[in-house]
């Protein structure tokens, strides 16, 4: 007698079935193959496939977090508040990513795991971009430009928190970090490629100062050794070799300790007459006693501004010629290159005399007791260079 295909499942084969939350496609194999009496090999390979699941979606769920975890701890950041931001930013990637894992999208996982990557080495970058700024502070130090700029100031300042208020960090479309700044109401937005070149520009340029300084130990030396300086030449090199990028820190820092060009700068008359239509705030007295414009036509020297004009002008107007000016290469490298030229001189001059006057020892302890004794005070002076 045949026997009947046996139709009973187990309870505890049905409890396994309903914890896998097993439906469609999975109840109907269960079906077929309790029909075939094979009710137990099913389960089984159901459970496996559960098991993988869980599995993949551990190891998911693990490479997201070893990923974040890449990006450091709170308390290594040389900005908490700038970690809090990432780590909420975060935790809405990570849901997107779990929706990924969900749906079974191993391409849309791979994606997020790279745009991760991407972010936590944005975030490395930037904490090693912060670091530098610290170095820079606390060693060598900014330059007068970067200084003088309250813009450039105000933003880095505010970076130095990023309390997501004054200023707030975020993810571009193509995985770059992008900060948004207020200053003074309104909102700069740099990328932070922005920011390390302007950290880079702002440094100060120690090496461009040893460069010049040991220019000038040259010159002295030219003169001690007795050699010549012809003004022309020299000044005429130094406007050739100027490059466009040396402008800032030639114009505003000390190089040569004998102030800034633009310190000596705002005393050059030329320089003022070059900047004739440059609208002034500055007021001057007309015959009549009225206050006008330095470049108004009955201003003591009409239309023109004269050294005597410039000579009154307040210090908004000079900055805001200097600024012009280094906006306006091919005006600025003549008046360096005379303002570098007259430090080269000095330093020649001084060398110079220290040549002069040993040749001229050397002269004296040359000369006869005679005609020592013959000498004038005046010619004893110059002699030996007193």
């Amino acid at each position: 007698m045949a026997t009947a295909p046996d139709y009973s499942i187990s309870s505890g084969t049905m409890s396994a079935v309903r914890q896998a939350g097993l439906g469609g496609d999975a109840r109907k194999s269960l079906n077929k193959a309790a029909v075939a009496g094979a009710v137990g090999d099913v389960v089984t390979g159901i459970g496996e496939q559960i098991q993988e699941k869980k599995v993949e979606k551990e190891t998911a769920i693990e490479n997201w977090d070893t990923g974040f975890d890449a990006m450091g701890d709170r308390g290594s950041w040389a900005s908490g508040e700038l970690y809090d931001q990432f780590q909420d930013m975060e935790a809405g990637y990570k849901d997107e990513y779990l929706e990924a894992v969900r749906k079974g999208d191993k391409k849309a996982q791979a994606r997020m795991l790279k745009d991760q990557a991407t972010r936590s080495s944005g975030l490395k970058g930037w904490k090693e971009t912060m670091e530098s700024a610290k170095k820079i502070n606390d060693g060598v130090g900014w330059s007068n430009t970067f200084k003088g700029d309250p813009e450039s100031l105000a933003i880095m300042n505010a970076l130095t928190t990023l309390d997501g208020k004054t200023a707030s960090a975020r993810i571009g479309k193509d995985g770059e970090m992008v900060f948004d700044i207020k200053v003074k109401g309104k909102t700069i937005t740099q990328t932070r490629r922005e920011i390390d070149d302007k950290i880079a520009k702002g440094v100060k340029p120690v090496k461009q100062e040893l460069d010049f300084m040991n220019g000038l130990l040259s010159y002295e030396e030219s003169g001690a050794n007795g050699g010549i300086f012809n003004e022309d030449i020299v000044r005429r090199k130094n406007e050739l070799n100027i490059k466009d990028e040396e402008i800032p820190a030639l114009m505003r820092e000390d190089f040569g300790g004998g102030g800034s060009f633009a310190n000596h700068i705002k005393s050059h008359p030329d320089m003022i007459a070059a900047f004739g239509d440059f609208q002034y705030s500055t007021k001057v007295k007309n015959s009549g006693g009225v206050l006008v414009s330095p470049t108004d036509d009955n201003s003591p020297g009409g239309a023109k501004v004269t050294p005597e004009e410039a000579k009154q002008f307040n210090e908004k107007d000079m900055n805001a010629i200097i600024d012009l000016m280094e906006k306006t290469p091919a005006i600025a490298k003549g008046y360096i290159a005379d303002w570098k030229t007259a430090q080269e001189q000095a330093a020649f001059d001084k060398g110079r005399g220290v040549y002069d006057e040993a040749q001229g020892l050397k002269t004296f302890t040359s000369l006869t007791k005679e005609q020592k004794e013959n000498l004038s005070a005046d010619q004893l002076a110059k002699l030996l260079g007193i």
